[in-house]
């Protein structure tokens, strides 16, 4: 161990040391999970025909149908909100 050099990565700069992540305390975990349990059952219920209803008018946003532009809303806000209330937990 005499003098060695700092790791580098292929473009020859100094290698930045992993980020350690910490356990979360139980009762983060436990708020977490319910998170995702309401986001499981909350996903599913803005799909169904009643819920669906409410936006099939007979509106467009830029020549999009109101309800083309509710259901991809709705699943990319649903998308990024598992993947918020999923962020640090440790893969199975």
């Amino acid at each position: 161990m005499i003098n060695e050099p700092p790791p580098t990565t292929v473009a020859g700069e100094p290698a930045s040391p992993q980020p350690r992540t910490t356990p979360l305390p139980r009762r983060a975990r436990a708020s977490r999970r319910h998170v995702r349990a309401v986001l499981s059952t909350a996903g599913p219920i803005v799909f169904l025909p009643p819920t669906l209803a409410v936006a099939d008018r007979d509106v467009t946003l830029f020549g999009i149908p109101a309800l083309a532009v509710y259901i991809f809303s709705a699943w990319l806000i649903g998308i990024i909100l598992i993947a918020f209330a999923s962020r640090g937990e440790p893969a199975d």
